[in-house]
């Protein structure tokens, strides 16, 4: 490669442990200090009439987007000699794109994942150390000892955002349904999604085809059934792949039992339908409840700013928990 990539880290409050990367790609055995590094980077930004920065992310929600240009454009204000292109990929063929980019030497400079949890990029050097960069005392210091507890030590990214797998569902949907307050129990959910279906509307909202969403709606479930009971041994076995699905060790067969249980709820043609269309379906009322993350509120917010939503952690799991999440 030709130079080294700047990593761009959103902190999540789960891990997907189940994820993993084959295609291999080749990167330089160029090593520089980070103050060498960022000398040289001054050097020559101040010899440069032009420098332009590329960026790739996989954000789809409106105001996400909307932050970004902001930010673009109040950078770009501060800084004449600095163009930013920034690009929006699907988030389904987002790390293909990303591996390909970096693989046909045409890398971005700034890109985003959702963890330092692929060992890929660490090894194959994609990461620039930011250890020393004069940025990273205004970064609160605990996050910044998330970021080095998953960088073997060091500074590899730069945190962004705090994710969580939510539940968001439409208030005024639940009151005309009668439902006075948010599940809390199996029996209680069960009972919600039948109310919701009474009047017409589809209780659970789905869109497979971005097939990302339905990985979420899992993360919902086993962050509570799998993950509230914390095994860490259980954990590293599943990443080094020495457990199988059907050694069942820690329930997951049960989660995927609640999702074709769910399946009955949730709206029609869902492997048809988009993220955007149920984002749309959840701000006007069509549908009761997405099973997805924090970022959900914004993207509704945005379609319908009136909405009165409510936001939970995964509904009917909550009294099964062995830890205290909040």
């Amino acid at each position: 490669m030709k130079k080294i990539l700047v990593y761009l880290f959103t902190v999540v409050l789960l891990m997907s442990l189940l994820g993993g990367c084959s295609k291999e790609t080749k990167t330089s055995d160029t090593k520089v200090t980070p103050d060498k590094k960022y000398e040289d980077n001054n050097e020559k930004k101040a010899k440069e009439e032009k420098v332009t920065i590329k960026w790739l992310h996989h954000w789809g929600e409106e105001g996400v987007r909307q932050w970004l240009e902001e930010l673009e454009k109040t950078y770009e204000e501060a800084h004449p000699n600095v163009d930013i292109e920034i690009t929006a990929a699907g988030g389904d063929n987002y790390y293909t794109l990303l591996k390909t980019k970096i693989a046909s030497d045409d890398a971005p400079d700034i890109y985003d994942v959702d963890l330092i949890a692929d060992q890929e990029f660490i090894d194959n050097n994609y990461l620039t150390d930011l250890t020393d960069a004069p940025f990273i005392p205004n970064i609160q210091p605990s996050v910044i000892d998330s970021v080095k507890k998953l960088g073997n030590g060091k500074v590899l990214a730069i945190p962004l955002d705090v994710w969580g797998a939510v539940v968001t569902y439409n208030k005024d949907v639940f009151e005309e349904a009668g439902i006075s307050k948010a599940p809390t129990t199996k029996e209680e959910f069960e009972e919600a999604l039948k109310k919701l279906k009474d009047i017409g509307v589809d209780p659970i909202g789905a869109s497979y085809q971005d097939r990302w969403t339905l990985d979420w709606e899992l993360q919902n479930d086993y962050v509570v059934s799998i993950l509230g009971n914390y095994d860490e041994e259980w954990i590293k076995k599943v990443q080094n792949r020495e457990l199988k699905f059907q050694d069942d060790k820690n329930g997951f067969k049960e989660v995927l039992e609640r999702l074709k249980e769910r399946y009955q709820y949730v709206n029609r043609d869902p492997f048809g339908t988009d993220w955007n269309t149920v984002q749309d379906k959840l701000a006007t009322g069509k549908i009761g409840m997405l099973i997805n993350g924090t970022w959900t509120v914004g993207g509704v917010q945005a379609k319908n700013p009136d909405v009165n939503l409510g936001v939970r952690l995964y509904l009917f799991l909550m009294n099964q928990l062995k830890i205290k999440l909040y």
